[in-house]
């Protein structure tokens, strides 16, 4: 679509496009390309039991923190935190219904506020 063969490419040309570029890259992490500057965010490791709905908790997790002000790079970290939460359960959401696995995870891994 865009005529690159790699994501380092891909990035790089979007970015010089649009002027934010976020690819979420599953256990490998995010990265996040503005201001001509690729930034390669952190995995956040845990013992997956299911990934569906990872990528939209990436993205909500992304949303809220970028919406509040937040760097990039530090919402892309909260992105990658509710995505890697997420999998903790099967199903999309059901992690999320787990009001001691979210306090007991969120305390060991905090959410970058604004």
């Amino acid at each position: 679509m865009i005529g690159v063969a790699n994501i380092d490419d891909a990035i790089e040309k979007l970015g010089a496009i649009v002027p934010i570029v976020v690819v979420k890259c599953g256990s490998r992490g995010a990265l996040v390309r503005y201001a001509g500057v690729t930034h390669r965010i952190a995995p956040v490791t845990v013992e997956t039991v299911d990934t569906i709905g990872a990528g939209d908790s990436f993205n909500a997790g992304f949303l809220h923190a970028w919406l509040r002000g937040l760097s990039p790079e530090l919402a892309a970290k909260s992105g990658n935190l509710t995505g890697a939460f997420s999998t903790l359960r099967s199903g999309g959401t059901e992690a999320f219904r787990d009001a001691d696995l979210m306090k007991n995870f969120f305390a060991k891994y905090p959410l970058p506020l604004a």
